[in-house]
């Protein structure tokens, strides 16, 4: 812990509890919290903000003093839903969600004597089945119902049927409730998707078209029908209206924040040459392009192909690789493909990572947009720390097997785009797959595992793309400081813009139970990206593993290349080497037997022999960790090069001879005087 908190992180990291704390001080002083005429409205504004928890204490305390208030019983089941299958943890173990004590109660009504309770207790068993995705255990209950005008119940119990592909019987239930004057945000959504299915496409237009029922069906079921009735014309527009009907103005300021952030990190890393802002504009773009076509690929899945997640294990697997993580890399790729086909934008191999990146940032500003709802004001910096970094991570994974074909395997390149897309596909799929199927619950821990290791393998991609381009020493100017320091301010600003649109909107208590749950959950992480995405190791031509650890303490760039080395032998040489003392120029470092850390020298003073290259040698640091720097002075290995290598391509096969061992001083500038023989 000492050593990620550092000096240098110290600082910017006390700048950001500074400023963290002047808002909460704001927010506290200036904000209030709204009142509450009941305890049932305080208990579902706090479901509907981000703390089922607290919600669920509420509702504890008024279910059964409340037995016969249908709205609250049901908001109570609902809610309880939202928490998560493992609460929390304490030394003996996990503590799970209690659905016993839950199931019991309305077990208690059922057998009450009372029809009205009894109802109560018949539909919210059948609620919590359909929540547990057991819908024909779910339909039983509500079988038992007696009052078959009840509020929600025809609504609820003809979802159930349509989960059972029982389209037609669950749309006279959806008119029933519509006609009861009932649960109507849900009834006219359902009938809409029930019509859908049956292929009754003239009573769809007919609905929709109905004034009483445009406010309640969305544009998602809109576009269902519109696609299933092959409609294009009419498709596309509710495509692009769909998007804009759930903005904010707080949630639109949040998405552009996150992603003008990213764009800013990646752009400070263009080490060859700031990119032009027009073509980051139109990649960018093209990237939020990408996820209205996502949608549409979608829409293929789910109206063509009826393929949906359903709760089990292997369908739900498939569908988080084979729909999720498919589709959205490759409409994240297209605008990298566009680049690499009809332009020469992509000229060095960090251009890869880069341009697939903002295209992931941009699709990742459009599902934020969707995200961030009025009551999900929470999920801000969340998003900014987790979903945007594995967008781009896993956009990176087919731009560095693209890159890696180019400038060193030169095989078939329809074949690597496959496989990396593949790969890319799959990481995508595991990392969804924990957190949207039920089958998984209680297991979302392994996304965040997931995360920190494409965090550090993104890390090693950059890496690699930035010691292999065309650098302009004269743009190094971005340090490991101060992009570390850039991350944690950046990072910071969203999750304070997030703790301020809470207070002004919700009050100081809300605001502050977010921020608390934010520093608590959050932290780490932010961090963690904050020093991992700033620690680079770039030298020239090198090749790191993704499996190497690229040291925080050291610097970003370590410009040996060009220096000036004294190479003596060991002072306790028994068989001294035979062409020192001499002195050379560091060429570049390069990468042997598939490892980096080796460096070509060129001799000053040439020596004489048939099998061996004069010119040049190869060394290698005793401690493969060290990190070259001019003015220090290192114990290295060295090895003489054949005659029929070839310089400019080596690669470590060529016989190699290990001549022994030196000591080896680098300078700025040329220094004889170590050297006399």
């Amino acid at each position: 812990m000492d050593r990620i908190f550092a000096a240098s992180t110290k600082r910017p990291f006390l700048y950001c509890c500074i400023a963290l704390a002047i808002s909460a001080l704001l927010i506290n002083v200036l904000t209030h919290d709204k009142p509450f005429n009941t305890k049932a409205n305080e208990a579902y504004f706090y479901s509907q903000t981000g703390r089922p928890a607290k919600a669920e204490e509420l509702y504890l305390s008024l279910i059964r003093d409340h037995s016969t208030d249908l709205d609250l019983q049901r908001n109570y089941v609902l809610n309880h839903y939202t928490l998560p299958a493992i609460v929390s943890q304490n030394t003996f173990g996990n503590v799970y969600r209690n659905d016993a004590s839950m199931i019991s109660f309305f077990n208690e009504l059922k057998g009450s004597v009372e029809h009205a309770k009894a109802d109560i207790g018949y539909y919210c068993s059948g609620l919590i089945r359909a929540e547990q995705g057991n819908y024909r255990e779910a339909v039983a209950e509500f079988s038992h119902v007696q009052n078959t005008n009840m509020k929600y119940l025809n609504n609820t119990y003809g979802n159930a049927l349509f989960q059972l592909d029982s389209a037609a019987k669950a749309e006279k239930l959806f008119r029933k409730e519509i006609e009861l004057g009932g649960y109507l945000t849900g009834a006219y959504e359902n009938l809409a998707y029930a019509l859908v299915k049956e292929k009754k496409f003239n009573s769809f237009d007919s609905l929709i078209k109905t004034p009483a029922a445009k406010q309640y069906i969305t544009p998602r079921a809109m576009r269902s029908g519109f696609y299933a009735a092959h409609q294009p014309l009419l498709y596309i527009a509710t495509l692009f209206t769909g998007f804009f009907s759930k903005i904010t103005w707080w949630g639109a300021i949040a998405a552009f924040l996150i992603m003008a952030g990213w764009i800013m990190y990646l752009r400070r890393l263009d080490f060859s040459g700031n990119e032009k802002w027009t073509r980051i504009t139109l990649v960018t773009g093209m990237g939020i392009l990408a996820a209205l076509l996502g949608l549409s690929l979608y829409d293929f899945m789910h109206t063509t192909l009826h393929f949906n997640l359903n709760g089990h294990f292997i369908n739900d697997s498939l569908y988080c690789v084979f729909a999720i993580g498919a589709i959205e890399e490759l409409v994240k790729f297209i605008p990298v493909l566009l680049l690499l086909w009809f332009t020469k934008a992509i000229r060095e191999p960090y251009d890869y990572i880069k341009f697939a990146s903002l295209s992931a940032i941009g699709f990742a500003f459009a599902e934020n947009m969707e995200y961030f709802h009025t009551g999900n004001e929470h999920i801000i910096h969340g998003r900014a720390l987790s979903a945007s970094v594995y967008h781009m991570f896993n956009s990176s994974i087919i731009a560095y097997g693209l890159l890696l074909n180019r400038y060193r395997w030169k095989k078939n390149p329809v074949v690597i785009f496959l496989l990396f897309y593949l790969l890319a596909a799959f990481t995508h799929g595991f990392y969804d797959f924990w957190l949207v199927s039920r089958s998984t619950a209680g297991y979302a821990f392994l996304t965040m595992i997931l995360l920190f290791a494409s965090i550090h393998f993104w890390n090693v991609m950059l890496n690699n793309a930035l010691s292999n381009s065309d650098l302009d020493r004269e743009k190094l100017k971005p340090t490991q400081e101060s992009l570390k320091a850039f991350l944690l301010f950046t990072l910071t600003g969203v999750l304070i813009f997030e703790f301020v649109s809470e207070g002004l909107l919700y009050g100081p208590t809300a605001a502050n139970y977010a921020l608390y749950t934010s520093v608590k959950g959050g932290t780490y992480l932010l961090v963690f990206i904050s020093i991992r995405l700033s620690a680079f190791h770039i030298k020239k031509g090198e090749w790191h593993p993704l499996t190497k650890f690229i040291s925080t303490s050291r610097s970003s760039y370590v410009p040996i290349d060009g220096s000036y080395a004294v190479i003596t032998d060991l002072p306790a040489a028994t068989t001294p080497i035979t062409f020192l003392p001499n002195t050379g120029t560091i060429e570049r470092s390069i990468l042997l037997f598939n490892q980096p850390g080796w460096i070509l020298v060129k001799l000053e003073n040439e020596f004489a022999d048939e099998q061996f290259n004069g010119s040049y040698i190869v060394i290698r640091p005793g401690d493969t960790s060290a990190l070259f720097q001019v003015g220090g002075e290192y114990t290295v290995s060295i090895f003489a090069i054949p005659n029929t290598a070839l310089i400019d391509q080596l690669s470590g096969y060529e016989k190699f001879v290990f001549v022994g061992w030196a000591i080896i001083h680098l300078s700025a500038q040329p220094d004889h005087s170590a050297v006399s023989r």
